[in-house]
């Protein structure tokens, strides 16, 4: 995959998440359906880094201009006496660029989780039934993280307020909440450039500290458990993989707490995600294409719908003009300025020749890379006038293919 395709992969993921938060926001947002919310916003994470990889073709049939495209052609231009000189494909600095920050994020990520354990170490541990109780005077604490409960010692667990806090992190850690955290970490760490991916790994955090919440509370007691909260302070969560108790937004968990768990169009808010996610898809995925049999009518065009042209468009001065034209003009240092390799780079065309042997409507149907792409569509459309293609003595258009193959050859 060449820089500027990892690019615009980049560009469809933020706008694909863009939509998926825009829709949290809007309907989801603070209501008491947090498992279900749980499940949209990672679902949102691992469809906007999937979507933009689907490629499906959807054919449509139009009416019939010419039903013989015409003939795959295949023309190789050799280079002569290429210098490259010095490289400026700033598109490869900017990917090295952005990897370098990936690293960096990473490392703070794994320096972040050696820290946990070499707390848990330094602390006494007592094994319970499926987790590790670890007790330390850390200010973090109490906090978890896998299946580890890290607690203060200075927090008594017999009183209510003590049990309280304990039943809200044994929630996180048998609702597995780590592993959402370090998979929307690690998301956020790839695709750091994705703002929308910082806000649902942040929204994630708040949802996992709601679902606890609900299991800390005795009896409806929510009053008690508010009073607590208010104690709490706000602490920075910045790729802390631990789930801590004095974290999450205070205000919006009072809130919640008190938020009616009846809401209107309950199931209407959640099954609008499923078109959403089917338009999404159609917009990001879909590639309308001409039959490759037939093209569309223009408006002003009177075409007689036989099975094939009596003359094929040819351009001037036939095979050989062609290929002397494209020796001209094709740009071979461009692809070795920005790091195209010795071999053979192979862009294959589509294009219209009109009644008056224009060309219009040029489209790569690959890209080999290294600007091999851009520089055959360039050639194409500056291609001169091409003698129409003939039927029953008339000028129709006519739709062809052409095959351009640029080879670099070794120094």
């Amino acid at each position: 995959m060449s820089s500027q395709a990892i690019f615009i992969y980049l560009f469809k993921a933020i706008l694909i998440a863009g939509i998926f938060f825009g829709y949290y926001l809007v309907v989801l947002k603070n209501k008491r359906f947090h498992y279900y919310n749980r499940f949209y916003l990672l679902c949102s994470l691992v469809l906007s880094m999937v979507i933009p990889l689907l490629n499906f073709s959807w054919i449509t049939i139009s009416k019939t201009v010419n039903p013989q495209a015409g003939r795959l052609l295949n023309y190789i231009v050799y280079s002569k006496n290429i210098s490259a000189g010095p490289s400026r494909d700033w598109t490869g600095w900017l990917l090295s660029g952005y990897a370098c920050i990936v690293i960096g994020l990473l490392l703070a990520l794994v320096v972040n989780i050696l820290k946990i354990y070499r707390l848990k170490r330094s602390s006494v541990i007592t094994r319970m039934d499926g987790f590790d109780f670890i007790a330390t005077e850390d200010d973090l604490a109490p906090f978890s993280y896998s299946k580890n409960l890290f607690w203060k010692t200075s927090i008594p667990l017999e009183t209510e307020e003590g049990k309280r806090i304990f039943r809200h992190e044994l929630t996180h850690i048998r609702q597995r909440h780590t592993a959402d955290c370090l998979f929307s970490q690690l998301s956020c760490i790839v695709f750091w450039l994705n703002p929308f991916f910082w806000f649902i790994q942040k929204e994630l955090l708040t949802i996992h500290e709601f679902i606890a919440d609900e299991h800390a509370i005795d009896n409806g007691d929510t009053e008690s458990f508010a009073r607590m909260l208010l104690k709490a302070h706000y602490g920075n969560y910045f790729l802390q993989p631990g789930q801590s108790f004095f974290y999450s937004s205070i205000k919006r968990r009072l809130i919640m707490l008190s938020t009616s768990t009846k809401t209107r169009y309950s199931y209407a808010r959640r099954l609008i995600a499923l078109p959403l996610l089917a338009c999404t898809i159609a917009v990001f995925s879909l590639q309308v294409e001409a039959d490759a049999q037939s093209l569309p009518e223009p408006a002003t065009t009177s075409i007689s719908k036989q099975e094939h042209v009596q003359e094929e468009a040819k351009f001037p001065g036939g095979r050989e003009g062609w290929q002397k034209f494209l020796s001209t003009t094709c740009n071979f240092k461009s692809i070795v300025e920005k790091g195209g390799a010795p071999g053979k780079y192979t862009v294959l065309l589509s294009f219209i020749i009109d009644k008056e042997g224009k060309i219009k409507d040029v489209q790569a149907l690959n890209d080999p890379g290294f600007g091999s792409r851009e520089d055959a569509v360039r050639v194409l459309s500056a291609s001169p006038k091409w003698t129409p293609a003939k039927l029953n003595g008339k000028n129709v258009i006519y739709r062809n293919k052409v095959s351009i193959t640029y080879v670099v050859p070794k120094n």
